[in-house]
């Protein structure tokens, strides 16, 4: 085990990964509404989105990988895994 490993995440480590997760989200909530709003809503006539519709979108996307992926990662360092 590593110095790092063995010492809790710092308030600064800490806030800047919240920062930077805020960031993303938003950046991407933007980059979703664009993309909606200029090509699937002229191919598709449906309605245009709002962007916190596009934030609820891409928190459920999130949702739907992080969930497998977090049980999976937990179920490989259960001690009783099959291997």
């Amino acid at each position: 085990m590593s110095r790092n490993e063995s010492r809790p995440m710092s308030v600064r480590h800490l806030l800047f990964a919240l920062a930077s997760a805020t960031g993303a989200l938003l950046a991407g909530g933007v980059v979703l509404l664009w993309g909606w709003n200029t090509f699937v809503s002229e191919l598709f006539a449906v309605p245009e989105m709002a962007f916190r519709h596009a934030l609820a979108l891409e928190l459920m996307i999130v949702l739907v990988v992080a969930i497998p992926a977090v049980a999976l990662r937990m179920l490989a360092h259960h001690p009783h895994a099959v291997r």
